[in-house]
């Protein structure tokens, strides 16, 4: 549903070194956004990455069909038991203050069956253009 591929197209993958500071923080949140811009611009998108520096609406310009994710999720979780700050951030109409999950019985795959989700995600820093 939230692919970054629709068609074939043409990868960047850039690595980046940065100082672990707050100012080298807000650096790579700066120049990530501006490279998110850079391939929404040229009709591409970006792969999903671990560091949640685009903003809600770049998100949603690049993932047009994450509403229906969400709502899917919110569908087959209603309680929000499984959440994350990717979650937090873009699958909620507000930002969301991060909060502990809620206490459930048995193993987080027991808690996950019992809800009907599959707790598996990874994302990568990735940007991608089309050819």
């Amino acid at each position: 549903m939230t692919r970054y591929a629709d068609q074939d197209m043409l990868a960047f993958v850039m690595f980046f070194s940065q100082a672990r500071t707050p100012a080298g923080d807000a650096e790579m949140q700066t120049m990530t956004r501006e490279l998110v811009d850079a391939a929404l611009e040229a009709g591409g998108r970006y792969y999903l990455p671990y560091r949640l520096h685009p903003t809600t609406a770049q998100f949603h310009r690049a993932y047009p069909q994450a509403d229906e994710f969400f709502n899917l999720k919110r569908h087959y979780d209603p309680q929000e038991l499984f959440q994350n700050e990717f979650y937090r951030k873009y699958g909620t109409s507000v930002e969301q203050p991060i909060q502990k999950p809620q206490e459930v019985g048995g193993t987080a795959k027991q808690a996950a069956e019992q809800v009907g989700v599959t707790p598996d995600f990874g994302v990568a820093l990735d940007f991608r253009w089309r050819t």
